[in-house]
């Protein structure tokens, strides 16, 4: 049990077997923004060239290709092999997850062959004290939400590099003693490579600013040699911190615009009460470590504004005493147990790496159990080095009884992972739970109701919009939604209603410096009463509202589309055919238009661009009789007769009630 091999198997079967019901577990949430329905990452060209991006401006798609690039490449990767089949994705989350425990167990073998902790008492116990550390880090059911919520991934995937920038730079200090060209060679490759490593964190998620702080920390709490020298060291790591301001600026602005543009904040919570209601939020991230039940994708959390309210008081001085414990036990460490000092550079850990999302920098949710991911590892790091500094001091019994009660608790949380990832089934399972949990949520019963629309269980999600609309009736995206399925319904005076209150209540999205996901919800609503409008027949109404949903969102291809549609209508085919080459810029599948574009060049006797335009509808779409049918004509047209013929008999294959396609052919014969 001492063998790191068995350490290692155990690390990767407890993951295993903890997140083994995930891998059909469906897209979440967030997931549909910034995979399902994100043309960024299904075009990797965009990956090589990301300014050709720039035309997509929400938060899920061009922002977050700069500023989380590798992070959305992998979700890149993922969609060039795996499609939207979500096995894949999980696969490659769990693996990540695996990766980051096997992390934490050399980083903590590593630490014990620092000059500082090679003396502590607990020296004899590192490869316990480095598996019970991997172990509650695979196991512990916070966890499940950056693993098993795909595009959480930005969040375990940065601790990956986040933990293997740190590990090698502790490599690097641990081997500078040698000499020699060929060790040279070495040590300069694990320096570099923990430099690149960190700027892959930085490019991956914002959390990885506190990066060179978490290195000059453990520096200066585990190494020792010159102070000037051990600050050159670190140089590197603090100018890479620029890489994450960069990645939310617009080089197409002016310095000073595109500076205010990258600091503006993406919630209407103010910085100041966004800070002190952090105290409460830490104090709930501490109990969930040590206490993870309740767990809950939407808190809801209560937003604080005043210091002086008895919750924020008490948290913050709870928050404070720990703190506290922490900078006493690194004193202590310095002429008593060296192994203290672990436990204060966990609480460090904790705090640092949290104040990234925990501090006067507002996020919409002031909560999320993702966030905890980077942290656990300090609690872990601290609980575990405090367990087995008692633990060493016990007797053989009392040891027997630890270990059991040691295993018990992995054990338990493993099962209760498990159970986690029962709730990420699907998304009627997920928001089920989370408004069972908290029947106030505005959110959960807003996505319970968009999944029942998904599942066609129409009157149920009726039933949750409007529920949703109760308790927040500014949310425009339920009214959106509600409009849709009323739609659906038949209903479409209700409907109406819906789509015009979107409007009505959406100042955010006003001006030319307004909220653009507010913009596109405004711009949906445009495009869906331009779809009743339509459908009525009132077509001068309808091209109105098209016109405006493209005004709010110039990156809207189905308006694009329709708008078209709708000019070809009126005989204006040159307008025409403008929106439908912008639809296909921004949507290069999109067959229909194709096949529109093809008619609508065939009409202005522009043969070849026609018959180009319906090739490529047959590339993307084969199975589809009409593009051939017309093919078909356009070949006969031009004398072709071979290839007419093709054309046609592969019309009748694919759809035998095809009576036009029948006599043409007859007609050959």
């Amino acid at each position: 049990m001492r063998k790191p091999i068995i350490h290692i198997m155990l690390v990767i079967i407890i993951g295993l077997l903890a997140y083994s019901n995930t891998f059909d577990g469906t897209f979440h949430y967030d997931d549909n923004e910034a995979i399902v329905n994100n043309p960024v990452i299904k075009n990797l060209q965009y990956f090589i060239h990301p300014s050709e991006a720039s035309i997509f401006k929400t938060q899920f798609q061009y922002r977050n290709l700069k500023a989380r690039y590798i992070a959305y490449l992998t979700f890149a990767l993922n969609y060039k092999f795996n499609g939207l089949n979500v096995t894949g994705y999980h696969v490659v989350n769990l693996m990540i997850h695996l990766a980051n425990a096997l992390l934490v167990y050399y980083l903590m073998l590593l630490s014990f062959r620092t000059a500082f902790l090679s003396r502590s008492g607990v020296r004899g116990y590192s490869g316990e004290i480095a598996l019970v550390t991997s172990l509650l880090f695979a196991a512990h059911p916070i966890q499940t939400q950056a693993v098993t919520y795909i595009v959480q991934r930005a969040a375990s995937l940065c601790t990956m590099f986040y933990l293997l920038s740190i590990l090698l730079y502790i490599k690097w200090r641990l081997t500078i003693p040698g000499r020699g060209v060929v060790k040279y060679r070495g040590i300069i490759f694990l320096y570099a490579a923990s430099i690149v490593s960190s700027i892959l964190a930085m490019k991956t998620k914002e959390i990885a600013f506190t990066l060179p702080l978490m290195i000059a920390f453990y520096e200066f709490m585990f190494f020792d040699g010159v102070i000037k020298k051990r600050l050159f060291y670190l140089i590197p790591f603090f100018l890479a911190m620029v890489v994450i301001p960069l990645g939310f600026m617009d080089a197409r602005m002016p310095l000073t615009e595109g500076m205010a543009s990258a600091a503006r904040d993406y919630t209407s919570i103010p910085r100041a009460d966004y800070f002190i209601t952090q105290f409460r939020v830490l104090v709930t991230y501490i109990r969930l470590i040590f206490f993870p039940v309740a767990q809950n994708l939407d808190y809801n959390h209560q937003v604080y504004h005043s210091f002086f309210a008895p919750q924020v008081v008490l948290s913050f001085l709870f928050l404070s005493a720990i703190l506290s414990a922490g900078i006493y036990l690194f004193y202590l460490s310095k002429a008593g147990e060296k192994s203290l000092r672990l436990i204060a550079f966990g609480i460090i850990w904790f705090f640092v790496t949290l104040s990234v999302e925990s501090s006067v920098i507002p996020i919409p949710h002031v909560i999320f159990e993702h966030r905890l991911y980077l942290a656990s590892y300090g609690i872990f790091l601290a609980i575990t080095s405090a367990v087995f500094i008692i633990y060493s001091r016990l007797g053989s019994l009392p040891k027997k009884a630890a270990a059991v009660f040691i295993t018990a608790i992995i054990a338990a949380f493993a099962v209760t992972t498990y159970a986690r990832n029962n709730v990420w089934k699907d998304e009627i399972s997920l928001w089920k739970d989370v408004i069972s949990k908290n029947t106030g949520s505005a959110v959960g019963n807003y996505n319970l109701g968009k999944a029942y629309q998904l599942k066609g269980m129409l009157d149920n999600a009726v039933e949750h919009y409007n529920a949703a609309i109760r308790l927040n009736p500014y949310q425009i995206a339920v009214h959106n939604e509600l409009g849709n399925v009323y739609k659906s319904l038949g209903f479409i005076d209700r409907a109406m209603e819906e789509y015009q209150a979107v409007i009505r209540l959406n100042p955010a999205g006003s001006g030319p410096h307004g909220n653009q996901e507010a913009k596109d919800l405004e711009a949906a609503a445009h495009y869906n009463i331009g779809l009743i409008y339509k459908s009525q027949g009132l077509i001068d109404n309808a091209v109105e509202e098209y016109e405006a949903a493209i005004n709010l969102n110039p990156v809207f291809p189905e308006a694009h589309s329709n708008l078209g549609i709708l000019y070809e209508y009126k005989g204006l085919t040159d307008k025409a055919i403008e929106h439908y080459h912008e639809t296909l810029r921004l949507d290069p599948m999109a067959y229909f238009t194709y096949y529109n574009l093809g008619a609508a060049y065939q009409s202005k006797n522009l043969i070849e661009m026609a018959a180009e335009n319906y090739k490529a509808v047959i590339r993307i779409k084969p199975d589809w009789d009409i593009p051939h049918l017309s093919l078909g004509r356009i070949y006969l047209q031009s004398g072709n007769v071979k290839d007419a013929r093709i054309e046609l008999e592969e019309t009748i294959r694919l759809n035998p009630q095809n009576h036009e396609a029948g006599s043409l052919l007859e007609t050959l014969r």
